[in-house]
């Protein structure tokens, strides 16, 4: 959900025109049962919002399963987005807990989506987080919310099965975009292969690895990710200009 970004968005604000999204099915969004919530639908479902409030192109941020929204979105329209910062990009994998893997499981989901509580949710961000003092009542709350209600939850394991990547990846090559890629080398749901998988895939990116962290980057090391996204937006993957060595200085 938006809440994710919470220790950003107000900093990236003061230098950009910033607009948090929850896609459909998550957060405080609408969950309603017609909708399929598959990629391409949500993708065009993005690019539509674009249109609605009148925004003909823009650079993006994404996190998780949020980016493939995002790269399948460049894909149909690529004139629509320019440089993009994908934090831990990728969908369902082994790695995640057997909880989450359940939900999509058409036999397990009736049962575990009812046993999603605050409990569940605060050992579903455990794992997530390499300082588990991160994990805080607060964001417990705030994860949970959204989930309390049963239509919420069913809408959520519809969603996770409807997660089908395989397109998405297959066209990473045709992403003529910059792409800033950030990774935790502590991330248990998305490892250091998926990482090596979207470098060797994006034409135009950049591979940042932070050391001591989780899965939820923008959480748990946020200056360091805010250092990295305001450098990339500005000045692309070429990076900041160099300071001339022979730049003369004054010492008194």
């Amino acid at each position: 959900s938006m809440y994710t970004w919470h220790k950003l968005i107000h900093d990236l604000a003061e230098r950009h025109r910033v607009i948090a999204v929850d896609i459909p099915g998550c957060g405080y969004s609408s969950k309603a049962e017609d909708f399929a919530y598959e990629v391409d639908g949500i993708a065009e479902l993005l690019v539509r919002f674009m249109d609605t409030i009148a925004l003909k192109e823009t650079d993006a941020l994404a996190f998780s399963s949020g980016a493939i929204y995002l790269l399948r979105a460049v894909q149909l329209h690529p004139r629509r987005f320019n440089r993009l910062a994908l934090i831990a990009p990728g969908g369902l994998t082994q790695d995640m807990p057997f909880f989450v893997r359940a939900l999509v499981n058409p036999v397990l989901s009736w049962l575990y989506r009812l046993m999603i509580s605050p409990d569940s949710i605060r050992k579903l961000l455990s794992d997530c987080f390499f300082d588990q003092t991160q994990v805080t009542d607060e964001m417990v709350r705030e994860n949970y919310a959204p989930l309390e209600d049963s239509q919420a939850r069913k809408v959520l394991c519809t969603m996770l099965r409807a997660l089908d990547e395989g397109e998405t990846m297959q066209g990473l090559r045709e992403v003529d975009k910059e792409v800033l890629l950030l990774w935790a080398m502590e991330d248990q749901w998305h490892d250091e292969l998926m990482a090596q998988s979207f470098e060797a895939s994006l034409p135009h990116n950049k591979l940042v690895t932070v050391r001591n962290c989780g899965h939820i980057l923008q959480e748990e090391k946020p200056e360091r990710c805010l250092a990295e996204l305001e450098d990339f937006y500005e000045y692309g993957l070429a990076g900041p200009p160099p300071v001339r060595d022979d730049s003369p200085f004054i010492i008194i």
